[in-house]
């Protein structure tokens, strides 16, 4: 139940994010449900992508290159 309770939570905080993020959801994640994806989609400042090939605890080479890809650019892009 505490779980749950902190789901709601966040979820309720997430429209008052305003520091740009990367978000990054598994097509195939056994853990958390591809529906938060959808729900950080609608912030203005994260951009979100699915990893079609990956799941919670897996990272297929493709998609963890573009894991890298991504969090590379994040660290050198121009303040």
């Amino acid at each position: 139940m505490e779980l749950f309770r902190e789901i709601r939570r966040i979820r309720e905080m997430l429209p008052h994010i305003t520091t740009p993020c990367r978000c990054f959801q598994s097509r195939e994640d056994e853990m958390v449900s591809l529906k938060s994806a959808e729900l950080l989609k609608n912030l203005k400042t994260a951009q979100v992508w699915v990893l079609e090939k990956s799941s919670h605890f897996y990272y297929e080479e493709s998609d963890f290159c573009f894991v890298l890809e991504q969090f590379s650019q994040w660290l050198t892009r121009e303040i």
